[in-house]
């Protein structure tokens, strides 16, 4: 058979509690952030982008793009840099999980082919968001051309009368 299996060191109480404590601290700077900072001034742009430019693009092509673009390629980023890594040493030490991690309950460590599977698994894990953000540039081209706004939707009303006493978009006072 097999012989004694070989487990992976595993976070003791405290460094479990520390992880906790960590995770929720950081979680709720990133939640007070996001209410306080963050939100306010997306909303805010939201509410003008049709009449915004910035660096040259229209406020709400940068909106759409941004949503169904930016935001999968960002997750894309955040999630490659997480478990791409982890992905490389578990296929350079062929061995899963790779020497010197610690993990949070009892793993048995593997070895060979089915270690460079959970590396290869750890590496391709985002790019299902690369087919996301190639699916959101289609979208978000689409509802660019759709959703132009009218010309006079961003003009300021000046309230100039033309000599009939109707304001300039003809109706009547």
């Amino acid at each position: 058979m097999d012989g004694p299996r070989e487990s992976a060191e595993e976070y003791t109480f405290r460094e479990r509690a520390w992880l906790v404590a960590r995770g929720i601290a950081i979680g709720g700077v990133v939640i007070l952030a996001w209410k306080l900072w963050l939100l306010p001034g997306f909303e805010a742009f939201v509410a003008t982008a049709p009449c915004r430019s910035v660096v040259g693009v229209d406020g709400s092509t940068l909106l759409w793009y941004g949503l169904f673009v930016g935001l999968p390629l960002l997750a894309f980023a955040v999630l490659f840099l997480a478990h791409g890594r982890q992905g490389l040493r578990i296929l350079r030490e062929s061995r899963f999980p790779p020497a010197g991690e610690k993990v949070l309950r009892r793993t048995r460590i593997r070895h060979g082919v089915a270690a460079r599977r959970i590396g290869y698994l750890h590496l391709f894990l985002p790019t299902p968001l690369i087919a996301l953000a190639i699916w959101g540039c289609v979208q978000a081209r689409t509802l660019v051309h759709e959703m132009r706004p009218a010309d006079s939707a961003c003009a300021p009303s000046t309230g100039v009368r033309s000599s009939n006493g109707a304001d300039p978009t003809g109706r009547q006072r």
